[in-house]
């Protein structure tokens, strides 16, 4: 399932999990390997009071880009799988008591 994110012109995907060994691993959103071939990059948080302005911080490769969170908090960790061309990111955002997960293209 995809939809628009609002905030952004970026595509937004639904997060999947497949059963792992031990636990459940992401899949894909673009190609929907399901044997766990995902590979963190990089970390961007998004730090605000709510409504207020954004203190942006990137970590080993993080990008900045739009805070997933239209109000508050967000996290934006950037993906890349072996088996497709996908570069995206699993996206952290709170919302009115809800914390929501999603994928977007990365930037």
């Amino acid at each position: 399932m995809t939809k628009p994110n609002p905030s952004t012109s970026r595509t937004q995907y639904a997060v999947e999990f497949t059963p792992g060994r031990d636990n459940w691993d992401l899949m894909c959103p673009c190609c929907r390997a399901t044997d766990g071939y995902l590979h963190h990059h990089g970390v961007t948080v998004y730090s605000r009071e709510e409504d207020g302005v954004a203190t942006v911080t990137t970590i080993n490769g993080g990008i900045a880009g739009e805070n997933p969170s239209d109000r508050r908090d967000g996290i934006a960790i950037r993906f890349t799988c072996e088996l497709c061309p996908a570069d995206i990111e699993l996206t952290i955002a709170q919302h009115k008591g809800h914390t929501l997960l999603a994928w977007r293209n990365a930037q």
